[in-house]
């Protein structure tokens, strides 16, 4: 049976979005109305990573970022 965790609003536009392995929900959200992937060079525009696990919600705002993010992910942290 699937639980729900919480409810979610976003005001954003969703651009896409991933689940990572330990379950975080990741997505990448815009303002922007529509995306033009062929534009070159990109211009600079804002964009915000929310991340989603269990009851917690962030996000993260990339400002004046000159790419189209399409895929997020996190790297694991190694120590030495």
């Amino acid at each position: 049976m699937m639980q729900k965790w919480m409810d979610l609003t976003i005001n954003k536009n969703y651009v896409n979005g991933q689940i990572t392995n330990d379950g975080t929900l990741v997505l990448i959200e815009t303002e922007l109305q529509e995306l033009e992937y062929l534009q070159w060079p990109a211009p600079k525009r804002n964009w915000t990573i929310r991340i989603i696990k269990e009851d917690r919600d962030e996000a993260i705002e990339l400002k004046n970022v000159p790419l189209l993010p399409s895929m997020v992910d996190f790297f694991p942290m190694v120590l030495f």
